[in-house]
């Protein structure tokens, strides 16, 4: 028996696994039993939720102003939390605001930027590995993404 294992180039293993892809068959099952089952289609939400626009991560609320010379020193106006009340803030160019995960966005159009981690971050300071203005945030009356994956 020889020692060498035995492979398969990639264009090869391509070429088999279309040969042959994997079909599940749709069930149509009541809720209760949707228990870790996934879902055959898309599923469009009817309601939009929250009806406000949202952050999508803990960090800042802040304007990108392209005549600004980085890196710059933002106010700090304020909290706004996921929960609770907040204050009225409305964040201009030169100012930030604290953001949690899932909280309103502030008046003045701005974007959330991720708060950094790890040994090279200091506390309350932005990052540049932000993601973009069209993922840190939710636009209010956009619909929802469609629902993807499995129930549970």
């Amino acid at each position: 028996m020889s020692e060498t294992p035995y492979f398969i180039q990639l264009d090869e293993a391509r070429a088999l696994c279309r040969k042959s892809p994997p079909t599940l068959a749709v069930e149509h099952v009541n809720l209760d039993n949707a228990h870790q089952r996934t879902l055959a289609a898309d599923l469009q939400s009817l309601v939009n939720d929250p009806p406000f626009d949202n952050s999508s991560m803990d960090g800042f609320a802040c304007r990108f102003d392209p005549s600004a010379t980085y890196p710059l020193t933002l106010r700090i106006l304020g909290t706004q939390a996921a929960s609770g009340e907040n204050p009225e803030l409305s964040v201009g160019v030169g100012d930030a605001a604290r953001i949690m995960t899932g909280a309103p966005m502030p008046a003045g159009r701005p974007t959330s930027r991720r708060t950094p981690s790890g040994p090279d971050s200091s506390p309350g300071r932005p990052t540049e590995r932000s993601r973009s203005a069209s993922s840190s945030s939710r636009e209010s009356g956009r619909p929802p993404a469609p629902a993807r994956g499995s129930v549970s």
